[in-house]
């Protein structure tokens, strides 16, 4: 029912039409992506967080979800780390990368490498049949007329209080920022 997924697995279906996703990689969980995650018809998952917190929600999530499941569903991993480890999944391989959010989301926990992420899931996206699905948000502008202005101080506002809780705010890279930082690293669009 959640119109974003659904628009995946319409696109899925079109560039890589099998039943079974194979090994399917969240490479920035959440709990919204992972419930969608443990809906598909799955070799295997993997989902990687580097917030502590967000590991022991979606923890509790994946068992929520898994308790109503048939047991032909397939059981997932939940890691707790950082694409800055060389050592992070090492040599694993995925048939399917979701990058929901991630690019964004770096700047909290890896600032300043986003840029570097698109070589780094390139490594295990399997070479042959392998697709990512990348997901952003277009950068809220600073300022804005009305009535647009109100998502602007909405914006500025949340933002306030995350840097007041000595946190890093997330930020969105524009669709033509993140085309450019994919065919740069090679892969095709």
């Amino acid at each position: 029912t959640d119109a974003l997924f659904a628009t995946i697995e319409k696109m899925h279906m079109k560039f890589r039409p099998v039943e079974d996703w194979g090994k399917f990689c969240d490479a920035g969980t959440g709990a919204h992506s992972l419930a969608w995650v443990q809906q598909l018809p799955l070799e295997s998952w993997t989902a990687v967080t580097a917030d502590k917190k967000m590991q022991s929600t979606v923890e509790e999530e994946a068992a929520r979800e898994a308790s109503g499941k048939r047991p032909e569903n397939t059981a997932g991993n939940i890691v707790l780390g950082n694409w800055d480890d060389e050592d992070l999944l090492a040599d694993e391989q995925f048939d399917v990368i979701l990058a929901d959010y991630l690019i964004g989301a770096m700047d909290g926990f890896s600032p300043f490498k986003q840029d570097l992420i698109f070589d780094r899931l390139k490594r295990h996206l399997a070479p042959t049949k392998g697709i990512i699905y990348i997901i952003g948000l277009e950068p809220i502008p600073y300022n804005a007329s009305h009535p647009e202005d109100i998502i602007v101080d909405v914006t500025r506002a949340r933002d306030a209080c995350i840097l007041l809780a000595g946190q890093r705010c997330y930020r969105e890279y524009p669709f033509t920022w993140v085309e450019r930082q994919l065919q740069k690293h090679g892969y095709r669009i």
